[in-house]
């Protein structure tokens, strides 16, 4: 499981419809067996796998899941206990007549999650054209060990891969030659920048709202099915979502996490923290390679729908332009660029002789070298910046940490991440292998690995506690992903100038207000500073993105951006939204990446009129 680089800059907004699950009150269960070496996989996955035709109770543990993302049920569902997955496996893979149901030769492998468990994985394939159009379909068995019953399935995952005539998802061809980027090809409007089109209005099957690394990986999805689509974007060049950034942002995850779709858009020659500008350039070499049909500086003003054409009327500024155009699909995958700061408002900020800005503004900190500087919050973004000031040369650097924060160390997630996302296993693979996984399930695994590196490890944690910094050692990678949406710190060499004393910490008191020559936190310090920079976060809801768009009547219809339901499925993300035109995708570079798939096989199975049939039981 991957962590994205994103603060506590970056917490979820309210959220007005959806009933959220927290990650950790999630049923599933680790196997707790332990399998020998020297059986059998190949023949254990043969006999275990040919049960799924007949399914029952017997044949499962009674901590069974099951697993599905669009293959069976047309959309994403877990289902937890024996009863409930025969159920829904009689319903779905019996009652469609699922063909084909193969082992892949040599897939079948021994796991073992440290000396505490382990299973056999093993992948098969299956064809289903029952109740829709016809679907090729991948699944991974997994099976365990019950000391008292035998060998039992404990898990399965079953995935949409393809739809017959529709194209492969997984596969676009680069351009022929640089010049075919500018030629009108899937409806790919080649105007030079301020050339004036004759045409009033036109069309796409598609259009998609953001051109960061989530609306760039929808776009080639899109292409690589042939749809028509259009990909606006409100920056003016490729890569400016992040050249706007902070100088210097990077990213704390592996640089084998960060391609795009289809090949790996980051050699060797990029380092393993990708900078915003190695981003950028891979965005640009995106386009250029694939022919990407992207506006630049252009902002969807409205969206009208109407209900008997099923189409809808969009009005777009480009530059200084006003367009109209028509489509069937719109897809918010804005991002960041949608964010509102969150800036607490603290009283006496008249009285104050200094800076104060919040991150979203933030750039570098050469201007203030001599100057003492002040850090409120305490994730990634905090850690930069207090980082940067120091770096800079500012007389002192402080940090305000409003709550406990989760360090997780580089080097630890390097272990987790790199064990998958490496250059000898296509990304692809490590993507289906990972983000098929129930979330309970990855939860669980990644903080066995994690946990254990942490205590391991105790006197980094001990060293930030010296130094006043009130930090989790033991923190839960699930709960940042879907609960928090951030507020942890990956350390990438922050936490030790922390330790040494060259960033102070003041934490377990807020802000109170300010003074003339600072802050008050509440429990009467004071805080001498010359600027201060809030990390405070955002509130965000690409619901209520999308509600400016297509207006209130359409959002009232709109499920909420993000957090998980009872069964630990993303609410909103990556399927029905509640309206059959909106679309949304985004969060970390590999879930934008590999649910990118879904989202374009779902818009062409409409755009065919061989919708896939939802079972809803």
């Amino acid at each position: 499981m991957a962590i994205p680089n994103i603060s506590d800059s970056s917490k979820n907004g309210l959220l007005k419809h959806a009933r959220k699950t927290k990650v950790s009150d999630l049923p599933g269960s680790l196997p707790t067996t332990q399998i020998p070496a020297d059986v059998d996989i190949e023949e254990v996955a043969l006999s275990r796998l040919s049960r799924l035709l007949s399914l029952s109770e017997e044949d499962l543990l009674d901590s069974v899941i099951w697993r599905d993302s669009l293959a069976l049920t047309g959309t994403f569902r877990t289902f937890y206990s024996a009863r409930g997955i025969i159920k829904a496996w009689n319903n779905t893979f019996i009652q469609q007549s699922a063909i084909d149901l193969t082992l892949v030769p040599n897939t079948a492998r021994l796991f073992k999650l440290l000396d505490e468990s382990s299973w056999i994985d093993a992948d098969f394939t299956f064809q289903s054209h029952s109740g829709g159009p016809h679907r090729r379909c991948s699944g991974i068995i997994s099976i365990s060990f019950d000391e008292n019953k035998g060998w039992k399935i404990w898990m399965i995952r079953t995935t949409l891969e393809g739809i017959e005539g529709y194209g492969n998802v997984d596969v676009l061809d680069p351009v022929v030659s640089p010049e075919a980027v500018n030629k009108t090809t899937n409806g790919v409007d080649g105007r030079a920048k301020g050339e004036t089109k004759q045409e009033t209005t036109q069309h796409f099957d598609v259009i998609v709202v953001g051109g960061g690394q989530a609306g760039l990986g929808i776009g080639g999805r899109l292409q690589a099915l042939n749809v028509s689509y259009l990909v606006i974007d409100k920056f003016e060049a490729v890569g400016d979502s992040w050249n706007s950034r902070y100088d210097s942002t990077k990213l704390h995850t592996a640089r084998e996490f960060g391609h795009l779709p289809f090949y790996r858009t980051y050699d060797d020659s990029y380092p393993e923290f990708l900078t915003k500008g190695d981003i950028a350039r891979g965005h640009q070499d995106y386009v250029n390679r694939f022919g990407i049909n992207v506006w630049q500086s252009t902002e969807l003003v409205s969206s009208s729908w109407s209900n008997e054409k099923r189409i809808w009327t969009s009005h777009l500024v480009r530059g200084t332009e006003d367009i109209i155009l028509t489509t069937r699909h719109l897809v918010f995958a804005s991002g960041s660029a949608g964010r509102e700061p969150v800036m607490p408002s603290l009283p006496n900020q008249e009285q104050f002789k200094g800076l104060v800005l919040h991150s979203s503004d933030y750039h570098n900190s050469h201007q203030w070298k001599g100057l003492h500087g002040v850090v409120i919050g305490s994730a990634n973004t905090g850690h930069d910046v207090a980082d940067d000031m120091l770096n800079a040369g500012l007389s002192s650097v402080t940090m305000v940490q409003r709550s406990r924060t989760w360090v997780l160390p580089a080097e630890h997630y390097m272990v987790l991440i790199k064990a998958s996302y490496n250059p000898d296993v296509p990304t692809e693979k490590a993507d289906r292998e990972n983000l098929s996984l129930p979330v309970s399930i990855r939860r669980q695994m990644a903080m066995k690995y994690l946990h254990t590196m942490a205590r391991n490890d105790s006197e980094r944690f001990d060293a930030l506690e010296m130094a006043g910094f009130n930090v989790e050692r033991y923190g839960d990678i699930a709960n940042v992903l879907f609960d928090r949406l951030g507020g942890h710190y990956m350390d990438v060499g922050t936490s030790a100038k922390i330790s040494q004393g060259l960033i102070r910490v003041r934490s377990g008191s807020p802000p109170a207000s300010y003074t003339p020559d600072g802050l008050v936190l509440e429990d009467g310090t004071e805080l001498k500073a010359d600027v201060i920079v809030f990390t405070t976060g955002f509130v965000q809801n690409m619901r209520t993105i999308a509600g400016r768009i297509v207006g209130p009547e359409v959002e009232a219809q709109l499920k909420d951006f993000w957090g998980l339901n009872a069964e630990g499925e993303l609410i909103g993300a990556f399927k029905y939204t509640g309206h059959p035109g909106v679309w949304y995708t985004g969060g970390d570079i590999g879930c934008a990446r590999y649910f990118s798939r879904f989202v374009a096989l779902q818009i062409k199975a409409q755009l065919m009129g061989t919708p896939l049939q939802l079972y809803e039981a």
